[in-house]
């Protein structure tokens, strides 16, 4: 599985888009101050829980407001048992970035920070995918947010060595200040990335 989550500069909103096999694998999580997460496996149960990452209250919260979003991520992840198996991708509306990849997530894994975003994945065939999502966002600056996301996760399925079956990808968008939050997702199938974006397309955004 793998992923991106970004920032739109201009306008402020956050967003992000994942492939994965299983649907209880991947969530998304919109934070109280803009900020967005990914969790690419099983939610952490711990950090997930008040006053952790996904506190609906925004009470408390090292991440909102937080004047080093890394540190509150390592502070959060540090009384987590499980975190070594966690893999999670942080941004948030001033674009600052974090990102968790645990020493025991399935091979091949890693991530990358960029301007405005973090790119990741567990379990992947090829090491190319995290660094194709990473340039495909970097190049497309100008274009709507869905679309730099669409076209991300598009990238690293095609940088991918091994085409797998029943596969979903979901892509979201928060926009700065509240509004219709964008959410499709596509599958299961081999390559629901096109048709993710073939969706988005169709449907005005």
């Amino acid at each position: 599985m793998f992923g991106i989550v970004a920032r739109d500069r201009r306008s402020g909103a956050v967003g992000a888009a994942a492939v994965y096999e299983t649907a209880t694998l991947a969530s998304v999580t919109p934070r109280r101050e803009g900020a967005i997460v990914l969790s690419l496996g099983a939610p952490p149960p711990g950090i997930f829980d008040p006053p952790g990452i996904a506190d609906p209250t925004g009470v408390a919260d090292p991440l909102d407001r937080a004047p080093d979003l890394r540190e509150a991520l390592r502070t959060l992840l540090a009384t987590d048992s499980d975190r070594d198996t966690r893999q999670l991708l942080v941004v948030d509306a001033r674009g600052r970035t974090a990102a968790h990849s645990g020493r025991s997530c399935p091979r091949l894994f890693g991530h990358t920070e960029g301007t405005d975003h973090s790119a990741g994945g567990n379990g992947m065939d090829s090491a190319n995918v995290v660094g194709a999502m990473s340039l495909s966002f970097e190049r497309s600056d100008g274009d709507p947010l869905w679309l730099r996301l669409a076209l991300a996760v598009e990238s690293g399925a095609s940088a991918a060595q091994e085409v797998r079956l029943h596969q979903i990808a979901r892509l979201v968008v928060y926009p700065a200040g509240g509004g219709p939050a964008i959410d499709v997702q596509i599958g299961a199938r081999e390559r629901p990335t096109a048709d993710l974006r073939r969706a988005l397309s169709d449907s005005g955004q």
